[in-house]
C-alpha cells in the first residue's frame, strides 16, 4: 500500500515513483503540484499567501550535527558547511554518539549517512525524532533509483543528497531543509519546488502543474477586501507558473468550499475532496 507525505501549511514535500502527496483542509490556501509524468517525480507546495514583498525573513540558526561513518566524507562535508558559514557543532561516525550530541547541542539540522552504524539509517532518524519530533534531517546516500529516494522521504528524511557530495548539493540541500517550514509565499515556494524536482531528476521541460484550493472562505466579505486571499493566491500562482513556462493542466479552485487533496505520484492523478464529494483531476 502506498504511503503518504502530508504537506503542512507553508511547507513543501517531494515524492517519487509511488506514494501520495497530501494537503489537508485547504481554505484560502492553494496546493500547487508540480510533476514530471515520465520520471514519476512530483512535489507539493502548500501556499498560504501570494507574495513575500515587504516581508523580512528571520535567518534560521545554522548549527549542524554531522553523522557520517566515512571519516573522509565527514571531513569533506564538514569543510563545505563551515566554508558556507554553518557551525558544525559535532561530528561522529556512530549512532549513539549522534544522539548524545543532539541532546546536548540541539542543532537546527542533522545530516545523517545511510551507512551510519551500528543500526540502519531509519533507526537513527527514528531515534532523533524520539528526542525531538520536529528534528530537521538531511540524508547522505550513494546514488539510488527513484523508488529508493521515495522510500527515504517517506520514512523520515526531509531531503536526500547523493554522492558525489558537491558544494552545491550540500549547501542547497541544507538551506532547503532549514527553510522548509517557511515556504508559505507563492513567490518563494514555486521556484524552490521546481529547483528541488530538477535536482532529483525531473526534466524541467516536462514539468506540468495542477492546483487546488484558493477558496473565498468569508463569502459575506467582498473579493476586493484584504481577506480575498484565496483569489490573490490563485492569480499570483498562475502568473508565476506562466513565467516559469510550467503548463497548468488542471485546477479546482475558488468558490467558498474547503478542500483536501491527494496526488498519486505513480498515476499523476489529483483527488480533490470537499463536503460535496470527490473529483479526480
Amino acid at each position: 500500500m502506498a504511503r503518504e507525505i502530508i504537506v503542512g501549511m507553508g511547507e513543501m514535500g517531494v515524492g517519487a515513483c509511488e506514494g501520495t502527496l497530501a494537503a489537508l483542509g485547504l481554505g484560502s490556501c492553494v496546493a500547487v503540484i508540480l510533476y514530471d509524468p515520465v520520471a514519476k517525480i512530483a512535489g507539493c507546495a502548500h501556499v498560504m499567501l501570494p507574495d513575500s514583498q515587504g516581508v523580512t525573513f528571520e535567518t534560521p540558526q545554522r548549527t549542524v550535527l554531522l553523522a557520517e561513518a566515512d571519516p573522509f566524507v565527514r571531513q569533506m562535508v564538514g569543510e563545505i558547511l563551515r566554508g558556507a558559514g554553518f557551525t558544525v557543532i559535532g561530528e561522529t561516525g556512530e549512532r549513539h554518539e549522534m544522539l548524545s550530541l543532539y541532546q546536548h547541542h540541539k542543532p537546527s539540522l542533522s545530516i545523517v549517512s545511510v551507512f551510519l552504524p551500528p543500526q540502519c539509517w531509519y533507526d537513527a532518524i527514528s531515534s532523533l525524532r524520539g528526542l525531538d519530533r520536529l528534528a530537521s534531517v538531511m540524508l547522505l546516500s550513494p546514488p539510488v533509483e527513484s523508488h529508493v529516494l521515495m522510500e527515504y522521504l517517506l520514512l523520515g528524511a526531509h531531503e536526500v543528497i547523493t554522492n558525489p557530495f558537491t558544494r552545491e548539493k550540500v549547501i542547497d540541500g541544507a538551506e532547503y531543509v532549514l527553510n522548509l517550514r517557511s515556504y508559505k509565499f507563492a513567490d518563494r515556494a514555486i521556484p524552490m519546488l521546481r529547483r528541488r524536482l530538477v535536482l532529483h531528476g525531473a526534466d524541467p521541460n516536462r514539468l506540468v502543474a495542477k492546483i487546488a484550493g484558493g477558496a473565498h472562505m468569508f463569502p459575506t466579505i467582498i473579493e476586493e477586501d484584504l481577506l480575498g486571499i484565496g483569489k490573490k493566491n490563485i492569480e499570483n500562482i498562475k502568473s508565476l507558473l506562466r513565467a516559469a513556462n510550467i503548463p497548468l493542466v488542471a485546477e479546482e479552485t475558488g468558490a467558498n468550499v474547503g478542500r483536501t487533496v491527494r496526488f498519486d505520484v505513480a498515476t499523476s492523478t489529483l483527488l480533490v475532496r470537499t463536503k460535496d464529494g470527490e473529483k479526480i483531476l
